[in-house]
């Protein structure tokens, strides 16, 4: 494990929020899970759920997407989001609610509304 990380200082990854990639800097770049100084475990946990996120067919009506646990992708995220926490302590890990966001019919919902600090 390494500490060359190159993120910002206020949050560091944020988790989530587009089930396209799963994470993020605070300033809305990519962040690949290999580049993370963390475990192989915690890291290839990180790599199923991005697997996973694949299988969400976003591109598609909600009345034409495939099944998708999305409240199970949500407590996947959220257990990885707290061991990211636990290996690394002195970043900040955003967590988004995907269950919420993907279901975002309240009016005046926002993406802050969805995440909320590990």
């Amino acid at each position: 494990m390494t500490d060359e990380l190159n993120l910002p200082a206020d949050r560091c990854l944020v988790m989530g929020g587009d089930l396209t990639n799963c994470l993020w800097t605070s300033k809305g770049g990519l962040v690949f899970p290999e580049t993370l100084p963390i475990t192989g475990a915690l890291l290839a946990r990180l790599r199923e759920w991005e697997i996973w996120a694949a299988d969400f067919e976003d591109f598609l009506t909600k009345e034409r997407r495939a099944p998708f646990d999305l409240e199970g992708f949500t407590t996947a995220g959220l257990e990885i989001a707290r061991a990211l926490k636990a290996e690394r302590p002195d970043r900040n890990i955003i967590c988004c609610d995907e269950t919420m966001w993907q279901s975002q019919d309240e009016p005046g919902l926002t993406g802050d509304d969805c995440r909320y600090e590990i």
